[in-house]
């Protein structure tokens, strides 16, 4: 079997990543901050499904994620790293702890989860694929859209480099 995990899986695109992986018959492992949608949408799918209520800008709560993977399914084929936040308004108007929020979610999220399961994947010396989700954000810059804009463009380089990363170990 398959085994996915999936960050931000309570809506949006994860969510929809969620339906259609539960559809191919993949075992799933879905996160989210939001607990109560986490454990709807996880209610709602067929197969092999464990919710993991987790905050991708803390450190520990992703490392609790990654060994709930590993302890209930032993591996990890697919992981999502898809949540994110969407913060918007004029760039000298969004107080710091709304570009924190921003910095916290959508880069430190991503880096949290690639510290946590990356050593796992290679250890586990097994095909697997990690899809850090962007969106046109990192690659256009739009009016009102600061934090969301400068932190999807990091995006666009965290994965390039951690694939030089893996390339060269």
């Amino acid at each position: 079997m398959t085994v996915t995990v999936i960050t931000g899986a309570a809506s949006g695109i994860g969510a929809g990543l969620a339906r259609h992986a539960a559809s191919l018959g993949m075992g799933l492992v879905l996160a989210d901050w939001d607990e109560a949608s986490l454990n709807d949408i996880a209610s709602k799918l067929s197969g092999d499904v464990l919710a993991v209520p987790t905050d991708v800008s803390d450190e520990e709560a992703v490392q609790s994620l990654a060994k709930a993977a590993y302890d209930r399914f032993g591996q990890v084929d697919l992981l999502f790293n898809n949540a994110g936040v969407l913060s918007s308004g004029l760039s000298w108007e969004i107080d710091a702890a709304t570009w924190q929020r921003s910095l916290n979610i959508n880069i430190g999220g991503i880096t949290n989860v690639i510290r946590a399961f990356i050593p796992l994947m290679i250890e586990a010396d097994r095909p697997s694929r990690i899809v850090n989700t962007s969106s046109w954000g990192g690659f256009v810059t739009s009016p009102v859209m600061a934090p969301y804009t400068a932190t999807k463009g990091a995006l666009v380089g965290i994965p390039a480099g951690l694939a030089a990363d893996v390339a060269a170990t």
